[in-house]
C-alpha cells in the first residue's frame, strides 16, 4: 500500500471549516469518529444472510461475526468465537466445535452453541430467502431444509453450551476456512427470532466489537464502540475498538470526493476514472490506496441461448474481447489483466497469457460455427457504473468481428430479477471469494445449480463431479492440478466465460487513519484516529 499523505489534523479540520462541507468535523471534543462515504444503506438493511454485496456485508461485520477469523492481505485464518480450529474425523465429514466461554452478544446474552444451531438452520429456512446458502450447502440435510423437507439441520450436533458438531454430507477440506466468511455471522436466537422484519434495520444483535446505534437508509448507518469486546486476540493484543463510532453515509460520487477533500471523510471508494486524477494531484496521491484483490470480472455467456449454445461462437468471443486495450486505457492498469478465472494465489491459477484481439480469427470461427454474416445478442448491465462503460468499449471491438450488440441497461431489481431466472444471455459478472478458495468459482458461479440464478446456461454432469470430488483433497499439489485442470476447461476449452480483469480495491484514505491492518477481517475495523 502506499504511504499516507501526511496532513495534519488542525489543518483538515480547518479546510473543513473554510470549505463548508455538508458533513460536521470527524472528531469532537472526547469523541473519535470514523467517517466512511458509499452506498450503504441503498437496500434497505445491513441483513448479510439476503445480500451478496459487500455495501451490506462490511457494515454487517461490524456487529456480527462468523466462528473462523481470518486476517486481511494474509488470508491467515484463525479461531475467533471458537477455541481452537476444528478437529475433523478420519472420513473427512464431521468437524468438532468448542466455543469460547463469555463471549457475549451486545444485548448481555452470551453465546451458546444454541444460537450457532438457530443460525445455521436460519441459513437453510426457504423463509429466510438466504442468498448465500450455496456457500456451506453441502452440510448434512441442508437441501432437505431447503426442499421445505424438513425444518432443521441432520449434519448439526449439540453436545453441550459450548461444543457441537457438523458433519458434511461429503467431505470439503476447505470447510473451517467458509466459516470465517462475513456472510455467516452467528445470531442470538432470542433477538434475531423476536426481531422479525426489523432484523438489520434497527434491530441488529453481535458479537462484534461495534453495536448498531441508528439506521437510516437514505442518510446514515452508526456504529458505537462495544465497551465488552474482548475475544479477539492478535500477537499477543486483545483487539478492540479504537474509536467511538463508526458512520457509514449513503452519499453519492461527487459528493464523497467533496467530502473527502475538505477532511469530513475518512475513507470512500474510489471510481477508476477518478484514480489517475487523484494520482496526478500531488496533495493526494499517497491518499490513493489500492488493495490486491480476488475478485475477477469476466464476460458470460448464457450457454443456454443461442448463439451462445455454440462453443465456437463463445471461442470466438475471447478473440473479440480486448481486455488488454481495455486495461491499459480505461483502467489505466489500475486493474490488471486477468486471463484465468481462478486468480493469481488461488490453487489452480496458472500463467495462461490469454488471446489477442484477432478479429480475423473471431469471424473465421463464427464462419466455422455456422454464422458467416455474423452475430447478434444483448448485453445486461445494471446501471451506469463501470461495467456499462465497458460494455461501450466492448460494443465497438465486438462490431470489429462481425459481433453486433444492444446493451439492455436496467435498474438493479430488474437486473436481479431477469439474471436469477437465467433471462441474461450476456453480462460482465463480477465474483470473489473472501478466502483463497478456488471452489468459490468453479461451484459457485459455474456448477449447474447456479446455470439459471446466474444465467450462465451452463450444464455439465462430468465437471460437476469433478468439482465436488475435488472438495475432499487435502494434499496442495493434488489440488492445484485438479483446479487447473477444471480452470482450463472453463476458460480455454469450453469457453464458458472469457477471463477480463483482476478486481483490486481502490480507494481514498486520510492521513489520520492509523493502524488500518491490525490483524481484522477488515483492515479498518480496529483503525483508530490520530490525536
Amino acid at each position: 500500500m502506499k504511504k499516507f499523505l501526511m496532513l495534519s489534523l488542525v489543518g483538515l479540520l480547518l479546510l473543513s471549516l473554510l470549505a463548508g462541507g455538508v458533513l460536521s468535523s470527524p472528531v469532537y471534543a472526547g469523541e473519535k469518529i470514523l467517517r466512511r462515504g458509499g452506498d450503504f444503506g441503498a437496500d434497505g438493511h445491513i441483513d448479510a444472510m439476503k445480500s451478496t454485496f459487500g455495501r451490506v456485508s462490511m457494515p454487517y461485520r461490524h456487529v456480527v461475526e462468523p466462528l473462523m477469523g481470518q486476517r486481511p492481505f494474509t488470508y491467515e485464518m484463525y479461531p475467533l468465537l471458537v477455541v481452537d480450529i476444528p478437529t475433523v474425523s478420519d472420513d473427512g465429514l464431521t468437524y468438532s466445535f468448542e466455543l469460547k466461554r463469555g463471549i457475549k452478544f451486545s444485548d448481555g446474552q452470551e453465546l451458546t452453541s444454541a444460537d450457532v444451531e438457530y443460525t445455521f438452520n436460519t441459513f437453510f429456512d426457504p423463509a429466510t430467502n438466504c442468498l448465500n446458502t450455496w456457500m456451506i450447502d453441502f452440510i448434512l440435510g441442508a437441501k432437505e431444509m431447503m426442499e421445505g423437507k424438513a425444518d432443521s439441520l441432520a449434519g448439526f450436533k449439540v453436545i453441550d453450551d459450548y461444543r457441537f458438531e457438523i458433519t458434511l454430507e461429503s467431505p470439503y477440506a476447505a470447510f473451517p476456512r467458509a466459516l470465517a466468511n462475513d456472510y455467516l455471522g452467528i445470531v442470538p436466537k432470542g433477538a434475531h427470532s423476536a426481531a422479525g422484519d426489523r432484523w438489520g434495520i434497527d434491530i441488529l444483535v453481535g458479537t462484534g466489537p461495534y453495536t448498531l446505534e441508528s439506521f437510516d437508509p437514505t442518510t446514515k448507518i452508526v456504529f458505537a464502540a462495544n465497551p465488552n469486546y474482548n475475544h479477539n486476540v492478535y500477537n499477543g493484543r486483545t483487539l478492540k475498538a479504537r474509536v467511538d463510532k463508526v458512520e457509514f453515509y449513503n452519499m453519492d460520487e461527487n459528493t464523497r470526493y467533496l467530502e473527502f477533500e475538505v477532511g469530513n471523510l475518512d475513507h470512500t471508494p474510489l471510481d477508476l476514472t477518478m484514480a489517475q486524477e487523484y494520482l496526478n494531484r500531488p496533495e493526494y496521491a499517497e491518499n490513493v490506496q489500492i488493495e490486491n484483490g480476488l475478485s475477477q470480472m469476466f464476460f458470460v455467456m448464457n450457454n443456454s441461448m443461442k448463439p451462445f449454445d455454440n462453443v465456437k461462437v463463445r471461442e470466438a468471443v475471447a478473440y473479440a474481447f480486448d481486455n488488454t486495450k481495455i486495461a491499459e486505457i480505461f483502467f489505466m492498469n489500475l486493474w490488471p489483466v486477468a486471463n484465468t478465472i481462478l486468480p493469481e494465489g488461488v490453487p489452480g491459477h496458472d500463467d495462461f497469457a490469454g488471446y489477442e484481439y484477432n478479429p480475423e480469427k473471431a469471424k473465421q470461427l463464427l464462419a466455422e460455427a455456422g454464422y458467416p454474416n455474423g452475430i447478434e445478442f444483448e448485453m445486461t448491465v445494471s446501471g451506469t457504473g463501470i461495467a456499462y462503460h465497458l460494455l461501450q468499449i466492448m460494443q465497438q471491438d465486438f462490431a470489429e468481428c462481425n459481433m453486433f450488440t444492444t446493451i439492455d441497461q436496467v435498474e438493479s431489481g430488474v437486473w436481479f430479477d431477469k439474471r436469477s431466472t437465467g433471462n441474461v444471455q450476456s453480462f460482465l459478472g463480477t465474483w470473489g471469494p473472501s478466502f483463497p478458495n478456488p471452489d468459490t468459482f468453479l461451484y459457485g458461479f459455474f456448477h449447474s445449480s447456479s446455470a439459471d440464478f446466474l444465467s450462465t446456461g451452463h450444464r455439465n454432469p462430468e465437471y460437476d463431479a469433478k468439482v465436488m470430488a475435488a472438495r475432499a483433497i487435502t494434499d496442495p499439489d493434488e489440488a492445484q492440478a485438479v483446479y487447473n485442470e477444471l480452470e482450463r476447461y472453463l476458460s480455454r476449452e469450453a469457453f464458458v466465460a472469457i477471463p477480463g480483469f483482476n478486481q483490486p480495491s481502490v480507494f481514498l484514505l486520510q492521513s489520520r487513519v492509523t493502524d488500518v491492518v491490525d490483524g481484522a477481517q477488515d483492515g479498518l475495523l480496529f483503525a483508530g484516529l490520530a490525536d
